[in-house]
């Protein structure tokens, strides 16, 4: 892809410094005169255009210009023996082969343009195999039309760009000139990639004077030369978040995802939950690559900046080799008040790729999600009888990483990293764009958060809400469960109950009966 933008670059050079002198299809005034002859490059005339000069096009374009049918229609007419390629003794020959010609004069004091000479009958044809009918819809005429678009979407697609061209002007353009347009109009919003480096320092501290307690760290290495340097991390996380994150779960799910810009590099998140059950973002950060020293400076960070006064704290992740290190290196994550645990999910996708056996599926989760140590044996035993091998590759696993059983508690229900993976996915329009806009997007994302969730919470204040709104409807959706319960006595006097809900079925098709103790307040329903 780097080898891609550098050849658009090219391009955006030939474009900008073509000085071919002959303008065929908006001549000047000179074309009344007729020995009036063209610098150079006769041959090309016929596919040069004014956009391809880098002048803009007029404010108010021509109806003809926005109306391809009429354009295309000029070119239907029989062809000549002209030719890309071919030589002329003089303009006024090439004149004589094609008649077709406008002629226009700017009004004075004014940025109108007058036609002044038009003469629509031609001789000649567009050259499909030399040029193409596009050749004068340059990657800059594209990039005007899909500004909006990309404004609202720097994921908007190239094929859209190409469907686009052919809507307005019944032009198919290659995939090359759309995909060249849509660089344009990214680096038109967002900067380029190669300044955005340069800015980011600046981007950094405008959001730091507006935000005095921002928190910023940033990785430089020296390449040789002097007052050169190439960027290697960034950390950032906001002052919101931080005294957010206290109001949480006190556990933080890790993930790191690819940066699709011209440079590539990882974007690391770690995200909590909140009290209403919603994704807290907490801190951010972008790194050449993610390894054993990104992950452990991240971490490091992320502990000294964000865990604060917390007795423990749970962190949930992939088996990356990277936060491996990290958790081996930093004294930071050190048990027993940092507890790691593996997602669940990610795990499950190892188990399948690995044995490629559909029966282990529902068994794993099973397994992970047994509440207590007697289901969690009883389901591995199944995992043994249908797969040992399956079976001796989980063993070897402690079973505090990954089985809730085994969990101590520090997980608080949270099984896998799908909030810091969802939330990753909120962020993939700006994961193609340079590093300083990835860092403002993630900051007005930030921002308009808070704001509505100070507001939420304060309706829900006035509104006298004992708990958050989504908390109350999940303890209403359960006390409507109550309807719906089956229940067997075992002991009133020790309070212990067996409790099915009509409709909740088990493997076997029987009512799904949980355990609960009433006069501890315990069960193993989870």
């Amino acid at each position: 892809m780097d080898h891609l933008i550098c050849d658009a670059n090219n391009a955006i050079l030939d474009e900008e410094t073509n000085t071919s002198g002959d303008e065929c299809l908006f001549p000047s005034d000179d074309d009344d005169d007729p020995d009036y002859e063209p610098v150079e490059e006769v041959e090309s005339s016929a596919n040069t255009s004014i956009h391809d000069r880098g002048a803009r096009p007029p404010t108010h374009d021509p109806d003809w210009y926005n109306d391809y049918t009429s354009y295309e229609n000029a070119f239907q007419t029989a062809s000549s023996s002209i030719g890309v390629g071919m030589v002329f003794d003089s303009y006024r020959q090439l004149k004589n082969m094609c008649a077709w010609i406008i002629s226009a004069a700017q009004i004075q004091d004014s940025d109108a343009w007058k036609v002044k000479k038009f003469h629509n009958i031609h001789g000649c044809r567009v050259d499909y195999k030399e040029g193409g009918d596009d050749y004068n819809l340059t990657s800059k005429v594209i990039a005007e039309l899909i500004l909006q678009k990309i404004a609202d979407d720097p994921r908007y697609k190239i094929k859209y760009v190409i469907e686009d061209v052919k809507a307005k002007w019944g032009i198919r353009v290659d995939y090359k000139k759309a995909w060249y347009a849509k660089v344009i109009e990214l680096e038109t919003l967002y900067g380029k990639w190669d300044e955005s480096y340069n800015i980011l320092p600046q981007t950094l501290m405008a959001i730091q004077q507006t935000n005095p307690d921002f928190v910023v760290d940033t990785v430089y290495t020296e390449t040789g030369v002097p007052n050169e340097f190439r960027f290697k991390y960034v950390f950032w996380t906001f002052k919101p978040a931080i005294e957010g994150f206290k109001h949480c779960l006190p556990v933080l799910t890790v993930d790191g995802t690819h940066l699709y810009g011209k440079y590539k590099g990882h974007l690391l998140l770690a995200v909590a939950i909140n009290a209403n059950k919603e994704i807290h973002p907490v801190a951010y950060s972008i790194v050449d690559a993610e390894t054993g020293d990104s992950w452990s400076w991240f971490l490091r960070l992320l502990a000294e900046n964000v865990f604060g006064d917390l007795e423990h704290i749970c962190i949930i992740s992939d088996r990356h080799g990277g936060i491996d290190h990290a958790f081996r290196e930093v004294p930071e994550l050190a048990e027993p008040r940092v507890q790691r645990r593996y997602c669940l999910r990610h795990l499950w996708s190892n188990l399948m790729t690995k044995f490629k056996n559909k029966e282990l599926k529902n068994l794993f989760w099973q397994a992970g999600c047994a509440m207590d140590v007697r289901g969690f044996e009883a389901v591995m035993s199944i995992i043994r009888a249908t797969d040992e091998a399956a079976y001796n590759y989980l063993m070897a696993i402690p079973a505090r990483f990954w089985a809730l059983s085994h969990d101590g508690g520090f997980r608080h229900g949270l099984m896998t990293t799908n909030s810091s993976e969802s939330f990753n996915n909120s962020l993939k329009r700006c994961r193609l764009l340079p590093v300083s806009a990835i860092v403002k997007l993630t900051y007005e994302k930030a921002a308009l958060m808070f704001a509505e969730r100070r507001t939420a919470g304060m309706v829900m204040q006035q509104g006298g809400l004992q708990w958050p709104r989504n908390i109350l409807d999940e303890m209403l959706k359960r006390e409507s469960h109550k309807y719906r319960a089956i229940v067997k006595r075992h002991d009133d006097l020790d309070g212990i109950y067996s409790v099915a809900i009509e409709g909740d079925i088990n493997r076997y098709g029987r009512p799904n009966f949980v355990a609960i103790n009433i006069n501890e307040q315990v069960c193993n329903c989870g």
